[in-house]
Formats: C-alpha cells, sequence, structure tokens
C-alpha cells in the first residue's frame, strides 16, 4: 500500500505546502487562490459548492517551454552595431582647385553671429535718453540693440549667386546631369543607405537580405523649376537630391554638398558614380518598379520552407533594386538604392567618363 505525505506551513501571506513530489507555495483568500508546484501552476476558486480549476503556467523554476509551442517573438540578432556610411565632413569634399571659392560660400552660409552696427545705433540712441533723464527706457533700448545684433545674422547675403556662361561642349555635359537627374526621378522609390548590421562579418549585399539589418531614409529629387528654396541661385536652373542630412545641387560643372551652414563641391572630373545590384527583402508591398524575384519566409528552413517554430513568420518580397554608390578622391561616399534598375543605369550613365 504506497504511501503519501502532506504537510503545510503558513508564512505570512503565503502557504508553503511539502509533499513528497516537492515544494509548492499558494496565497489568496477564502474562495480564491493561486498555487505552484512541481506541476505547475493553478488557479483555484470555489463557492458555494462549486469549483473551478485552472492551470496558468508550467513549472514553477522551470525554464523549459512545451515541446508543442512556438515562438511568438522574433529572435534577438547577434550582437552587433551598426555599421554608418557616410561622407568626410563637407568641407573636406572639395578639391584644392576651386577651394577658394568655396571658403567665400562657406561664409556667406554662416553669416554674422554679431552685428556691430546694430548695438552701436541702439548705443547712439540710449545716450540721447540718458542725457533727457530717461535712464529707463535708455537701459530698454540697449539691451533690444544688443539683442538684435546677436540675432541679424540675416543682415549679411547668404545666398552665393553664380552666373554661367557654357560653350557648347559644356552645355551636352549638363544636358547628360540633367537626363540622368530626369531619369533618377521616375523611380517609384529612391532612398540613402544609411548604415547595415554586420553581425558576423557579413557584407552590405548580405544585409540587404533582412528587413532589420538596413538602415534606409528616402530621398527625395527636386525639378529645376525653383520650386524648393536653395542657398544658390544661378541663371541655370538645376536639381537637387533632398538626402537626410544633406542636400546635392548638380550645378553645370560642380555638384555641390550642402549640410547646414557649410557646403562642399566635387568637379564632376573627381565623381565616380558606380551602379550594381542588390538584393532586398521588403515586409510591404515593394515598389510598382522593383523586379520581385520571388518571396521568401522570414524564418526559413534549409529547405526554403517556413519555420513552424515561428508563429509571427511573415513572408518578405524578395527584390532586386539598382545601387548607387557615389564617390570622390576627397571622401564623398553615398550609397543610394533606387527601386528602378533602368533609372539607376541611366543615372550613373549619366557622369561615365569618356
Amino acid at each position: 500500500m504506497p504511501f503519501s505525505y502532506r504537510k503545510s506551513v503558513k508564512v505570512g501571506p503565503l502557504r508553503v505546502n511539502f509533499s513528497k513530489t516537492g515544494v509548492g507555495l499558494s496565497a489568496g483568500v477564502k474562495g480564491f487562490r493561486v498555487s505552484t508546484n512541481s506541476r505547475g501552476t493553478y488557479i483555484n476558486a470555489g463557492r458555494g459548492g462549486f469549483s473551478y480549476r485552472q492551470k496558468i503556467g508550467g513549472p514553477w523554476g522551470s525554464s523549459q517551454s512545451s515541446p508543442v509551442a512556438r515562438s511568438t517573438s522574433t529572435p534577438s540578432l547577434p550582437s552587433a552595431e551598426l555599421v554608418p556610411l557616410g561622407s568626410a565632413p563637407i568641407r573636406q569634399l572639395t578639391a584644392p582647385a576651386i577651394a577658394p571659392q568655396l571658403q567665400v560660400m562657406n561664409q556667406n552660409l554662416q553669416g554674422q553671429r554679431f552685428e556691430p552696427r546694430i548695438f552701436a545705433i541702439s548705443l547712439v540712441i540710449a545716450c540721447g535718453l540718458v542725457l533727457a533723464n530717461m535712464l529707463g527706457i535708455a537701459i530698454l533700448v540697449a539691451l533690444v540693440g544688443f539683442l538684435a545684433a546677436i540675432l541679424g545674422t540675416g543682415v549679411r547675403q547668404r545666398t552665393l549667386e553664380l552666373n554661367y556662361t557654357l560653350d557648347t561642349a559644356a552645355v551636352q555635359r549638363f544636358s547628360a546631369v540633367q537626363a540622368g537627374c530626369e531619369r533618377l526621378a521616375h523611380a517609384a522609390a529612391v532612398s540613402q543607405i544609411t548604415g547595415y548590421v554586420a553581425s558576423g562579418g557579413e557584407s552590405l549585399d548580405d544585409a540587404g537580405l533582412l528587413p532589420e539589418l538596413i538602415s534606409r531614409q528616402s530621398i527625395s529629387m527636386c525639378r529645376p523649376d525653383g520650386s524648393f528654396p536653395s542657398v544658390v541661385k544661378s541663371n541655370i536652373a538645376s536639381w537637387q537630391c533632398i538626402l537626410p542630412a544633406v542636400t546635392l545641387i548638380f550645378l553645370p560643372d560642380n555638384l555641390l554638398v550642402v549640410a547646414g551652414s557649410q557646403c562642399g563641391a566635387v568637379p564632376y572630373a573627381d565623381l565616380r558614380v558606380d551602379y550594381s545590384t542588390m538584393q532586398v527583402a521588403e515586409r510591404n508591398v515593394p515598389p510598382r518598379d522593383a523586379p520581385v524575384l520571388r518571396q521568401v519566409w522570414r524564418y526559413a528552413t534549409k529547405s526554403g520552407g517556413p519555420d513552424l517554430r515561428y508563429r509571427s513568420n511573415e513572408q518578405l518580397y524578395l527584390c532586386e533594386y539598382g545601387r548607387l554608390h557615389l564617390s570622390s578622391a576627397t571622401g564623398l561616399d553615398l550609397w543610394v538604392l533606387v527601386s528602378s534598375q533602368a533609372a539607376a543605369q541611366g543615372f550613373a550613365a549619366a557622369f561615365r567618363h569618356p
């Protein structure tokens, strides 16, 4: 005949239960208790002859999950840092041959932090008020003049005016640049690759296969019709490419790079635009002009089928985008994804040196 053992000890609001299967804990009030032991965690409720018992968890202290359960969370990526992709500081981009012109341009963009003329005029007025026994108003005028002098950056001209006279060869060259920008503007989606995660030594090409491994930000192309404000005025309208941190202005002779109060210029002779393709996995419906190679599972088996361990598994669209790499010897380093391969090829061809 088998023996059994059970002993309960009350410790404050808890009750410790000892039995041959192990130690259990329970807590609650009359008619409702929560208990946990080696078999699992249960809710026990009862009143007036009715009772209810429901298992709500596995054994306490156990880290093993049910063998039939599926993971509902996304496994974390291996420990890795985002590899940033970007250019050198703006002022370092300028070729030595055009550095003096850019120095004047940067001075115009920065403006003046202090306008002494405004402060001098306010001091003269304040002195007149002091002589008229109006000390309080004189102090107020001097203070207002000082603040206006600090904020007077708009007094100085902040727009660089460029006037071009182009010969036949320059016109042909600039027309090719404009045509390349026009083709890029027709792409459904253009974005800058600002970084990628290299968790196990992966390259940029590998990072595109998982959405969370690549960092992208949208790019806007602005037509040369004066609809977008610019720090440059010219007698020849130019395309502008608005990136997250900089603005690219495609002038007749240089690529002007503007970021806040700084700017740099890369002559087209020093600019390299390389074209390649890159496979990118998209969660949402891809752009209309992006070639879709196939649909893949976010968590797949070796055979390519869905990994049934993950309830949140999703199908991704594996697309093949056009990729542009804008670079120069002075430190320009921009990576751009284009949904249309033809648009990216056309843009790169416009900067191909003979």
